[in-house]
């Protein structure tokens, strides 16, 4: 926010009382990916044990080439300022921006999987899975020389990542599960990021790859000669070496190794026949999802993620008056999280209703969808107003 009484001069970049400061950058990005996945399925029999196998391979190849700049042709900072209360903007912004940062990045992955569908006996299936993956990403700085000593630079790694689960059907009705899975993400995810800045450490992206850990186990029921169908279920997720950027402001592209979350809960959910022609569905959610490790803000350990409410739930009717008609009502809750992950605002939760009206006769599928029916205003997101009142009509025609 600008100083009150500031006067407008170029070393405060116009700064007007009242007015929020905004920092603009400008962005061009080409971008080129190419990929093929190849697999084979098969069965076969291992004397009594019967088996479901996949195999295959992922190729990827990736370009890409952004240009960014915070400055005018002339050298002088891109910036804008705001009244919130009036919508009245001011700025320095022209038409030609002096390029910043110019780079040409390069990312290539290969990924072999395989995977077992094991039935022991007809109530008992094992699944059991394994998937390598190598990476390699380049990236140089189109601004400097190429006999520059740090005009290119090349990170790589691999990663291997198993999953299994447990099938268990006591009784047609009734089938419960348990699973663990790996998955990962290099430099967090990013896989075409820029790791050319003078400021940046190489290290944090030739580190380990971001991964997560997945534990889960369910039950799923099917009740009163299948009228209604639940299920249910609770999870542990661990995110491990998780990459943030630690000022977004003045430093957008530079990335560091934030730590480890963790994310536990348990949801459950509903489909079932109340009429012949009406039907209900619904589920909840809860979730604790904390901070378990932070190596540069060790404070923040036992704190909330941001935007993760604790509670979640929605319930819908349906009504089917004729096999092509349907009408649909049901409201959706959210509750209250915080906008930030030191804790310190609030984001309120919110309630929405919302219906919908449909016609399905092939080749046509007509759908009115109402979304938000009170208007009500709300907060999807610390940056992210819910959306009001709206209709979304859509047609399709399969042939």
């Amino acid at each position: 926010m600008c100083a009150a009484n500031q006067p407008a001069t170029a070393t405060n970049k116009g700064c007007y009382k009242g007015y929020i400061d905004q920092n603009y950058y400008w962005q061009q990005t080409s971008n080129k990916t190419t990929s093929t996945t190849f697999d084979v399925k098969g069965k076969f029999n291992t004397g009594a044990f019967q088996h479901q196998v996949l195999l295959g391979v992922d190729v990827s190849y990736e370009q890409r080439e952004p240009k960014l700049s915070n400055k005018n042709s002339d050298g002088s900072l891109i910036y804008g300022f705001v009244n919130p209360l009036t919508g009245d903007r001011f700025g320095n912004r022209a038409d030609n921006p002096l390029i910043t940062q110019h780079n040409y990045n390069q990312g290539t992955s290969y990924g072999v999987f395989a995977q077992d569908l094991i039935t022991i006996i007809p109530e008992v299936k094992l699944m059991l899975g394994l998937r390598y993956d190598y990476y390699k990403n380049s990236t140089s700085n189109k601004l400097k020389s190429e006999t520059d000593q740090d005009y290119k630079r090349t990170v790589s790694d691999q990663s291997v990542s198993p999953n299994v689960g447990v099938v268990w059907q006591p009784v047609e009705s009734q089938s419960i599960y348990a699973s663990y899975s790996k998955s990962f993400a290099p430099f967090g995810g990013q896989m075409g990021i820029s790791v050319i800045s003078a400021s940046q450490n190489l290290n944090t992206f030739d580190a380990e790859p971001q991964y997560s850990d997945q534990y889960e186990i369910g039950l799923k029921s099917d009740w009163m000669d299948e009228r209604l169908t639940t299920q249910f279920s609770v999870y542990d997720i661990r995110k491990h070496n998780i990459r943030y950027i630690p000022n977004k402001d003045k430093e957008p592209d530079v990335w560091a190794v934030g730590g480890e979350h963790q994310s536990r809960g348990a949801e459950f959910s509903f489909i079932g026949r109340v009429l012949d022609s009406v039907y209900v569905r619904g589920g909840y959610s809860f979730l604790d999802a904390t901070v378990k490790q932070n190596k540069e803000k060790p404070e923040l350990v036992g704190n909330r993620l941001k935007e993760t409410a604790k509670q979640t739930g929605n319930l819908f009717v349906r009504y089917l008056p004729t096999e092509q008609w349907y009408a649909e009502i049901g409201v959706t809750k959210v509750g209250d999280s915080w906008n930030d992950v030191e804790n310190t605002q609030k984001l309120k939760g919110f309630n929405r209703a919302d219906a919908a009206i449909g016609y399905s006769a092939n080749p046509w599928n007509v759908t009115l969808a109402l979304t938000n029916l009170t208007d009500k205003e709300y907060w999807r997101s610390s940056s992210m107003p819910g959306t009001p009142r709206s209709a979304l009509l859509r047609v399709n025609y399969e042939f």
